[in-house]
């Protein structure tokens, strides 16, 4: 009796391993086939990106920008899915790789068009201020030095960056500080600063379009410095004579000096 029993459990276990074997047959074919699918479709010619297109480029070369994006589209995923295939391209790395080998571009935006076309969006930096050193380059409101200069008609400032010059940041984001106040001396003044040195002290050396120059701690930028700034340039002498030099790196004493 029980033999006949110990029988009929073998012959059920038989029965669910081959069920189970089955069905993981199954799904193993399932999967392939599906995975044979996508890698299909993944490849099909309409799903691919064939077209480049820029836009706002002026400044940067479009060819140049459409050739290093389609570089940037060369290859796979995992050696069967194309870097092409317009659903899952790698547009944010792509655009922040041309940002990087474009310093002119302040931002890039990569937009699906289509399936088979994207178009590249550049904003290009504006110039706003020369750094010169052996020469000049451009810089935009940042601070942030981008290419070489033109001859472009812009305030020139000087001193050392961390790297570069191109691709670095001048004074490492005191820039704008030390922009505005100077714009604000010009309007407090009447004279126009036409170029500013930063030495390795952190000491500046502003000189004005007229000639004379002012010098001051990049530190001491405030208002009681702008204050003693107007001071000078509303003195009665000044009116007479033209300035040399105006120190105010002493504290609350400044050295003026006037030319003979």
């Amino acid at each position: 009796m029980s033999t006949t029993k110990d029988k009929g459990r073998v012959r059920l276990k038989d029965r669910r391993r081959k069920k189970m074997r089955l069905t993981a047959v199954l799904v193993a074919l399932a999967v392939i086939v599906a995975a044979g699918g996508l890698v299909f479709l993944a490849r099909l010619p309409s799903l691919q990106i064939t077209t480049i297109t820029v836009s706002g480029a002026s400044v940067l070369n479009a060819d140049a920008l459409k050739s290093a994006t389609d570089e940037a589209l060369q290859g796979w995923y995992a050696f069967v899915i194309p870097k092409r295939l317009s659903f899952i391209a790698p547009t944010k790395s792509i655009a922040t790789a041309l940002e990087a080998t474009f310093p002119e571009a302040g931002d890039i935006e990569i937009a699906l068009q289509s399936t088979q076309s994207i178009e590249v969006r550049v904003v290009e930096r504006s110039p706003y201020a020369l750094y010169c050193d052996s020469a000049c380059y451009v810089m935009d409101r940042g601070g942030y030095i981008y290419m070489s200069s033109g001859g472009e008609a812009l305030r020139r400032y000087s001193g050392t960056v961390a790297e570069g010059p191109v691709g670095s940041r001048f004074l490492e984001g005191r820039f704008v500080e030390l922009d505005t106040f100077l714009t604000a001396l010009e309007e407090g003044t009447g004279s126009s600063i036409t170029s500013a040195r930063v030495t390795e002290e952190r000491d500046v050396i502003a000189t004005f379009d007229g000639g004379g120059e002012i010098r001051f701690e990049l530190r001491d930028m405030g208002t009681s410095l702008s204050e003693s700034v107007k001071a000078v340039f509303a003195s009665p002498k000044f009116r007479r004579e033209a300035l040399d030099y105006a120190d105010f790196r002493f504290g609350q004493k400044a050295v003026v000096k006037f030319n003979e």
